[in-house]
């Protein structure tokens, strides 16, 4: 398995922080939530299935090989101008193929 993926520019706009900030914010519980509908449980009995399915085809053993340069966000602050951030650059590899228990991000 092998990736690399590249730098990319961010250039947020002003107040463009805060709303991406709402964004991933969890949502309110709702005290009007019903109960899942029979069509709501065979849909979901259908995903284990083809969950279960996808398992079993995952191979024991795996080889990695990922390079990720992290993106560089220009952030703006009034009336300074603006902050860049980079988390620079992660390369991943495992040596040979390993089993996923093995594999552990520290």
């Amino acid at each position: 398995l092998s990736f690399e993926f590249a730098p990319v520019e961010v250039h947020l706009r002003p107040g463009f922080l805060p709303q991406l900030i709402e964004f991933f914010q969890p949502p309110q519980a709702s005290s009007s939530m019903t109960p899942p509908s029979d069509g709501e449980e065979v849909v979901a009995a259908v995903a284990q299935e083809v969950a279960e399915k996808v398992y079993q085809q995952i191979p024991d053993e795996v080889q990695l090989d990922v390079r990720i340069a992290s993106p560089v966000i220009h952030v703006p602050v009034a009336p300074l101008g603006s902050a860049v951030i980079s988390l620079g650059h992660l390369h991943l590899v495992t040596p040979k193929p390993c089993a996923y228990h093995g594999i552990r991000f520290q």
